[in-house]
């Protein structure tokens, strides 16, 4: 997101009623974090055992994260 278009958005937070263009940018930044965090959960996915245990997580909880749908956080 470039720094204009950032600061029409916090300029907006204010308004009363968004722009149908501003909503466009919150749906395209949401569904990137969306995206971005499947690519991280498949990433995750494929660590070894060795890895996991490295930064304290086990099967258990990579498969809890790794089910979720990618739109929950």
């Amino acid at each position: 997101m470039t720094s204009m278009t950032h600061d029409r958005l916090t300029t907006q937070r204010g308004a009363e009623k968004a722009e149908p263009q501003d909503l466009l940018i919150r749906l395209i930044d949401w569904l990137a974090a969306a995206l971005e965090r499947s690519r991280q959960r498949r990433a995750l996915e494929s660590l070894s055992d060795e890895h996991l245990r490295d930064i304290g997580l086990s099967r258990a909880d990579v498969a809890g994260e790794t089910a979720k749908p990618f739109w929950r956080v």
